[in-house]
């Protein structure tokens, strides 16, 4: 069996999420995974999910509030178990229309070919200034 480099899992996990083939997501994902989104818990999908339950708990949350217009994955750095990618965005609020756009980072912690862990860290001031807008 061949042996598939981090960036290339993270990579095929944002190509499988852009073209919405989920449950190759989940494949990648450790049952056990903790999914975290830094930022105020009280608006819609930021949070820590655990397991791949979890995971599409997460991603109910994400579509049920906004709309991506635009993701774009930007700079992947190999360090060691962990990758980390920046990139940026452009979103739209589905309860009031307004866009907004962030930059982000992604941590993925990787063991046996599996992410274990997933942390993102985004301008959270931009996205609650649009989703607290009426």
């Amino acid at each position: 069996m061949k042996t598939v480099s981090r960036i290339e899992i993270v990579r095929e996990i944002y190509s499988n999420f852009a073209s919405g083939n989920i449950p190759a997501v989940l494949e990648r994902l450790h049952p056990k995974v903790h999914w975290r989104i830094v930022g105020p818990e009280n608006y819609p999908f930021f949070g820590t999910f655990i397991g791949r339950e979890g995971f599409e708990q997460f991603l109910v949350g994400l579509t049920d509030a906004a709309e991506i217009t635009r993701f774009e994955p930007l700079e992947f750095i190999d360090g060691g178990k962990v990758v980390v990618v920046r990139g940026d965005e452009d979103a739209r609020v589905k309860r009031n229309g307004v866009a907004y756009s962030t930059e982000w980072c992604h941590v993925f912690k990787i063991e046996n070919e599996y992410v274990v862990s997933f942390e993102e860290y985004l301008d959270s001031a931009t996205l609650v200034e649009a989703f607290d807008r009426t």
